[in-house]
């Protein structure tokens, strides 16, 4: 007997999943895991065959199907609605496609990639719910399910489904189904017990949610989480005529409220809570989708096929969603990027700058954009001096430059968006507004950095040392988040939020005025291009860093194909360029419009630096890449400079200011002297690559790690180049990376060679395997037209996310 049974729907997916299940089965084989595959022929034989799997004491059952077989599949873990004492573990490999479930759980859409991240074996808990019914012929029954629980016309499409033909594509099936109920449907009554009260309701439908999204993409239970002991149920109201002939496009939610256990209505649905666990949750107050641009939406002929890769789940979510609606990349890009602004207040945010490269759909070459901020107009080294520095300082007001990301966001978006502001930060709103829960990642960052944090009033009231898994909202910037959807760029520098950052900034004594926010401009400009080995690599021009990435990779494109794969040799020769090209960027990078930049040192790769470089502060980034299937790409990056910014936070406006001034030097003679209205050579570096001679992208990728970054951009790089990895395994293997200052090199502890690396005569430092100390990577490959592998770093908390 094999040990893990894998119980697959030959049906799920308009029979997709039959089609496909030869190719699974290979990669399943390939990855490992003994397998034995049994195939359902009928309602019930998923639960069947799994609660047999369960007695023969299988090691793991896996459902391979869509939603229903993954819940009818979970049943089988269960007797008269009790848990059945086990050691089996329960999978899930999402072949037709299991969308409610697989978006909530962040699985891939692709199997193959999917049966990759079921070997790896992984684990999370589960949550299950019993739901109590009457079915159409007046039999009380009930149901377990893992993901999501229907009554009303939601049953009946499902019934229609379910009872209907095999033969058509599963999304025609589900039209079709979905026409007929709505047709025959009327708003018929329906009875329901919620919390033990039993309401009598000209209601469309009832769901009970373990997970956010439902019926292929609609998000109907934001907050919804298949982990935290609790269910949601959504009540869809009555629907007007109108309403109801728009159906399948919409839906409005009524009064929301947590399951527990309750009689069931003739014709209704009775509530138990998760087996074996009977506690109450808060109430949660439902959306009203009508006019909300968050709006719950069915796949349908608008959906843009795309895909995104962002560090936060998240922000990958949405990004998908609003792909989904039919906006395109840079809309995805930007959506993503506001939500990253509230969940990852260590890395990002609209107080912050960012860069951007477009691919847009057709043309030859990509454009960038450079919204990056200047230093106010009463920096200079003799107010620092003054102030007593001799060098900047590391946080504080001092240290805070125009942000430039919010005037960014207006740019690409009237140049290459779909949507109106207000699309792009409402769901950025609703996470601010409502909380999200605390990853470990940005719980470390917090209690790391609670000292000088709770020197602001503010930062203490809105950046406490939280744990894991608690709730953190920032309503004040939810309310500034909604005057930019509302009102556009202008209210952020020269309305009530530009009133609102000066006036904080002048507070504190800080050198950024109201003049230098309402005269804030960035600028597009044309990326840099290098070749290497029949690729063309773009980097943005100065005063980023991107000739400092070009000049590593022109320099590694003259060793032999054996010495870049990872291990000893590649370290050594990374830890050797790393003193050839940085010294390049401490002597030439700045603000071009104070210091003409020359690019030939950094791509001859006969000249070398003098020294070792200078150790600039660490820093926190965001980095995403977005792809559509009109053949727009995206490479964007996004920061507030080192972890937190410069601690400063607007009074009522939820703002977190970047610290992007603790770069300018205060040597008379440094090219990256502080001036006024100067940017600063700036860190970011967002990268695209094409083949040579063609003029569509191939690649889009980047990194957070501030100095690292060049170096970790090099190896994702050099692993997709000349490793022909997937971007998920590029973006994932092990790295090393040159300490800031240089001297001490950073080793993962799985990296290759690792050992002999710290035997050697290296000053070798060895880390955790995946520190973030490696900075998180993403990166996107174009495969052909509508066609894409993408990859998120698994030292960060982010998710590839396809429409």
């Amino acid at each position: 007997m094999k040990p893990v049974l894998v119980v697959v729907n030959p049906a799920s997916g308009g029979g997709r999943t039959a089609k496909r299940w030869p190719e699974v089965a290979s990669v399943l084989a390939g990855t490992g895991l003994d397998c034995q595959a049994v195939f359902t022929a009928g309602p019930g034989d998923a639960t069947r065959i799994a609660r047999q799997g369960v007695r023969e004491g299988r090691a793991l059952i896996v459902a391979a199907g869509g939603d229903g077989t993954i819940s009818e599949t979970a049943a089988g873990f269960f007797a008269d609605g009790k848990p059945v004492p086990c050691e089996t573990r329960f999978g899930v490999l999402p072949t037709g496609t299991g969308g409610d479930f697989r978006r909530t759980f962040n699985i891939p859409i692709d199997p193959r990639s999917a049966a990759l991240v079921l070997a790896g074996g992984g684990r999370r808990r589960i949550d299950a719910g019993l739901v109590r019914y009457v079915d159409r012929d007046g039999r009380p029954e009930q149901r377990i399910f893992v993901n999501i629980a229907d009554a009303g016309i939601g049953g009946e499409v499902v019934h229609r489904v379910n009872t209907g033909p095999k033969s058509l594509p599963g999304p025609v099936t589900f039209y079709l189904a979905s026409v007929r109920t709505l047709l025959s449907w009327k708003n018929r009554p329906l009875a329901v017990t919620i919390d033990g009260l039993r309401r009598e309701l000209v209601a469309q439908q009832v769901v009970v949610a373990n997970c956010q999204y439902f019926g292929g993409g609609m998000r109907m239970a934001p907050t919804a989480l298949p982990d935290d002991g609790l269910l949601d149920v959504i009540v869809v109201g009555d629907l007007n005529p109108v309403e109801n002939a728009r159906g399948l496009r919409r839906i409005r939610a009524q009064p929301q409220g947590q399951g527990l256990p309750g009689e069931a209505g003739r014709g209704g649905v009775g509530v138990s809570g998760p087996a074996g666990r009977g506690r109450r949750g808060p109430r949660h107050r439902a959306r009203d989708f009508r006019g909300d641009p968050t709006g719950a939406y069915l796949d349908g002929p608008n959906v843009t096929r795309g895909v995104i890769a962002t560090p936060h789940f998240l922000a990958s979510q949405a990004g998908a969603e609003v792909l989904r609606e039919g906006g395109n990349a840079v809309d995805a890009a930007l959506v993503a990027d506001a939500v990253l602004c509230v969940v990852y207040p260590h890395m990002t945010s609209i107080g912050g700058d960012l860069f951007a490269q477009v691919w847009p759909a057709g043309s030859p070459a990509p454009v960038g954009y450079e919204g990056a901020g200047r230093s106010g107009s009463l920096a200079s080294l003799e107010t620092m001096r003054e102030r007593g520095h001799s060098a900047m300082p590391p946080q504080g007001v001092l240290t805070v430059t125009v942000p430039g990301t919010v005037e960014a966001w207006g740019r690409l978006l009237e140049t290459y968006g779909t949507v109106g502001m207000g699309r792009v930060v409402a769901p950025a709103v609703a996470l601010a507004q409502d909380g999200f829960l605390v990853t470990e990642g940005l719980s470390r960052h917090l209690h790391d950095h609670f000292q000088w944090l709770m020197t602001d009033p503010e930062a203490q009231r809105l950046l406490p040392p939280l744990m894991p898994g608690m709730l953190m909202r920032n309503p004040d910037l939810a309310r500034s988040l909604e005057l930019i959807g509302r009102f556009g760029v202008n209210v952020f520098y020269r309305g009530e939020l530009g009133a609102a950052i000066s006036s904080a900034i002048a507070r504190r004594d800080g050198l950024v005025t109201a003049s230098d926010l309402a005269t804030h401009r960035g600028r597009w400009s044309t990326p840099i291009a290098a070749r290497y080995r029949g690729l063309t690599v773009y980097e943005m021009p100065p005063p980023t860093q991107g000739l400092l990435a070009l000049a590593l990779i022109r320099r590694l494109e003259r060793l032999a194909p054996d010495m870049l794969r990872p291990g000893p040799a590649l370290a050594r020769e990374l830890y050797r360029l790393r003193d050839v090209a940085y010294p390049l960027r401490d002597r030439y990078i700045s603000d071009p419009d104070f210091v003409s930049v020359p690019a030939e040192p950094f791509l001859d790769p006969e000249v070398a630096g003098v020294g070792r470089g200078e150790a600039i502060p660490e820093g926190d980034t965001i980095y995403l890449c977005a792809a559509d299937e009109e053949g727009n790409l995206v490479s964007l990056i996004q920061s507030v400079a080192n972890s937190f910014g410069s601690g400063v936070i607007a009074e009522g406006t939820g703002i977190l200011l970047q610290n992007r001034g603790v770069y300018f030097s205060l040597e008379p003679e440094h090219v990256n002297r502080l001036a006024p209205r100067k940017r600063t050579m700036h860190t970011l570096i967002p990268a695209l690559a094409a083949r040579t001679g063609e003029d569509r992208p191939w690649a889009a990728f980047g990194s957070m790690g501030a100095d690292g970054q060049p170096q970790v951009q090099a190896q994702v790089f050099v692993n997709l180049a000349d490793g022909g990895l997937d971007p998920a395994a590029a973006v994932a293997a092990p790295r090393v990376r040159v300490a800031p200052g240089g001297g001490e090199l950073w080793v993962e502890a799985d990296y290759p060679g690792a050992d002999e690396l710290q035997r050697s005569e290296l000053p070798v430092k060895l880390l955790p395997p995946r520190s973030t100390s490696m900075g998180h990577a993403a990166a996107l490959v174009v495969d052909g037209s509508g066609q894409w592998r993408a990859g998120a770093d698994p030292r960060s908390d982010g998710s590839v996310e396809f429409a």
